[in-house]
């Protein structure tokens, strides 16, 4: 599926206005998912949207989307980091408890 197939894809949560091709970007993507940033030039909302691809789902499937306040920028940036493990949100907690 390419960002032209989007465009017929996905609407703005908010003032269900349609994407234009240029304000959306593919952050990420496999060979199951696709996860694009998009910004509505009608209202200025920001949206993140997971979209399904490959054989074991119906291309082209919206999977998910939420409402975001980051910049593509920002969203580049956290979507690279490792995952957060156990053993950090463990070593947080109890230093947010001796506080």
């Amino acid at each position: 599926m390419g960002m032209n197939n989007l465009e017929t894809l996905l609407k703005c949560p908010v003032c269900q206005r349609g994407y234009a091709r240029q304000s959306a970007s593919v952050v990420r993507q496999n060979e199951r998912f696709m996860l694009v940033y998009v910004g509505c030039k009608g209202c200025g909302i920001n949206s993140l949207v997971i979209v399904s691809r490959g054989p074991f789902a119906q291309e082209g499937t919206l999977t998910m989307g939420f409402l975001t306040d980051l910049e593509k920028e920002e969203v580049d940036f956290f979507s690279h980091l490792n995952p957060i493990s156990w053993d950090e949100v463990l070593d947080f907690h109890q230093e947010a408890k001796e506080l």
